[in-house]
């Protein structure tokens, strides 16, 4: 620890590659270099800089800026992470791009969240372990640039938003493992035409049911296992899983009306036995 000077109460830096053993003397700050690709926005090369030892932290960061090569934009995901206890939140950003025209405009793709996960029978004598977990979306594509495509109607901005509940619960019994899930997800979609001044709310300001123009709740359940037969690790497995959705389309004076107020409903049963989806 400094004794003097305006940063008395900082340890002193320590700068290193990848991650280290915890160093209670020091402020750590590890980092790497990063290379990705995808579709949209080809090579992406830059670092990683995050906070992580071993052991984990209760409190952890990780910003990774990448540049985009065929877009010549900044992109890349920040993360932050504070765990008290059995619970711990998390926050995320991503930006990168997504499908535009060639030539004439690019798309922004903006995911944000905040999670708060907690952890139930954490005691590793115990076969039963869960988890409770609250999320919540903002989802966000817009042109990037200009945004308009001559001789075609704007390009139109989209909004999505959801707040998800899951529920895990985990059972270990000897050479019988299984896993039961449960999500609930409520969310929106909104659609605006580039340059129209249409306020869309925050996170925090209409996570459920926004007023947006699509609105829907979606319920899936699922329960899978596998049960090894033999000390060779041979065994077979299963997984059910089991959807219902329902959602309401808003009508807009853009928009085809004969279907207004339209409440339509999916469901879906799947199963599989060792790897092979078919519809129960």
């Amino acid at each position: 620890m400094r004794t003097s000077g305006l940063l008395r109460r900082i340890e002193p830096l320590s700068v290193r590659m990848l991650t280290r053993l915890e160093d209670g003397s020091k402020t750590q700050v590890n980092w790497l270099p990063a290379l990705g690709w995808n579709a949209h926005d080809e090579l992406l090369a830059g670092f990683v800089v995050h906070n992580s030892v071993l052991p984990l932290r209760n409190w952890e960061w990780m910003a990774m800026p990448l540049w985009s090569t065929e877009n010549a934009t900044l992109a890349g995901i920040g993360r932050v992470s504070f765990k008290k206890g059995n619970g711990r939140w998390e926050g995320q950003l991503r930006k990168f791009a997504t499908q535009g025209i060639e030539g004439v405009y690019a798309l922004d793709y903006l995911r944000s969240s905040v999670r708060y996960l907690h952890r139930f029978n954490q005691n590793p004598g115990t076969p039963l372990s869960s988890d409770l977990s609250v999320s919540l979306i903002d989802v966000r594509e817009q042109p990037a640039g200009i945004g308009i495509d001559p001789g075609f109607a704007p390009y139109l901005d989209t909004l999505r938003q959801a707040l998800r509940l899951n529920y895990r619960i985990n059972s270990n019994r000897g050479n019988l493992k299984q896993q039961g899930e449960l999500r609930i997800t409520a969310g929106g979609v909104g659609l605006k035409n580039w340059g129209e001044l249409i306020r869309w709310a925050g996170l925090f300001e209409a996570p459920l049911f926004p007023k947006l123009t699509d609105q829907s709740i979606t319920v899936e359940a699922m329960w899978k296992g596998r049960k090894e037969v033999n000390r060779k690790g041979r065994g077979w497995g299963w997984r059910i899983y089991a959807g219902q959705g329902f959602w309401r389309i808003k009508c807009l004076p853009t928009h085809d009306c004969r279907h207004h107020g339209l409440r339509r409903i999916i469901s879906r049963i799947t199963c599989s036995l060792d790897g092979s989806n078919t519809i129960c």
